[in-house]
């Protein structure tokens, strides 16, 4: 995936995003609000998952090919991914 960025935000712009839903939708919105640079984190229903976002910065089921940034960190906590959001992105269909 590849984005054009107009504006680099500046530090004191940078939210907390919560993505809840990592599927192919869930994934696209956390690397956009990541590539914004904001604070991204994604809600799975499986530690699997959750454990290559983490560890190998790849969803290992959906946009396997796609490298996230680091700024994306997952859990399988829903209270943890939206404990002080600023932004909830609603994936699940």
């Amino acid at each position: 995936i590849k984005t054009k960025m107009v504006k680099r935000r500046k530090m004191s712009d940078r939210k907390k995003v919560a993505v809840l839903g990592a599927g192919s939708f869930g994934t696209a919105m956390a690397y956009v609000a990541a590539q914004n640079n904001h604070d991204v984190v994604i809600f799975c229903r499986s530690l699997e998952q959750a454990e290559t976002i983490n560890k190998e910065s790849r969803n290992p089921k959906r946009l396997k090919e796609v490298n996230l940034p680091k700024n994306i960190r997952a859990t399988t906590s829903f209270e943890n991914a939206v404990s002080g959001a600023d932004l909830i992105v609603h994936c699940i269909p």
